[in-house]
Formats: structure tokens, sequence, C-alpha cells
């Protein structure tokens, strides 16, 4: 509802994205990351949100692609990812 009412609404589509993760709805993840990274390239935690589900849909070139991005805006985490599993 808060994204009909702002489609401008990051935190929304943060938190929907999470959440279709939990839920293994990776598609729907990717897309609500996708969404939020269109929205502001500068948040972090969406690349690393679309990294974790392009790697559980098995497809971690891009996922490494994603947790590159995050890493160069500056998350730790991310960067544990890359490597863990990009190198």
């Amino acid at each position: 509802k808060a994204i009909e009412i702002n489609p401008q609404y990051t935190i929304a589509y943060l938190m929907r994205g999470i959440t279709k993760s939990i839920l293994k709805d990776y598609q729907g993840a990717i897309a609500d990351s996708s969404k939020l990274i269109e929205i502001n390239p500068q948040f972090t935690t969406a690349y690393e949100i679309r990294g974790d589900a392009k790697k559980a849909l098995g497809d971690i070139e891009f996922a490494c692609a994603d947790w590159k991005e995050a890493t160069a805006l500056g998350s730790p985490a991310a960067s544990m990812k890359l490597e863990e599993f990009c190198q």
C-alpha cells in the first residue's frame, strides 16, 4: 500500500525485497531491489539483497557484480561475500 501511495518510497521497496527473499521469492526480491537501485543508486543494501537473491538462483556472476558495487559503496558484508564467493 505504501508503494501505491508513494512509488519513490525506498524503505518500502527495501522491506518488501527483504521479505520476498526470506519467502524465497528471489525474482520478486530482485525486482524490488532493482527498483530501489533505480530510485537511489547509492542504496548499498539493495545491491546486497539483489546479489543474495541472484546467488540463490545460481547466478553467481551477477551476484558478484552486485556485491562488488555494494563493496565499492562501503559495505563490509558485501566485501566478505565477494571474497568468499567471487575469487
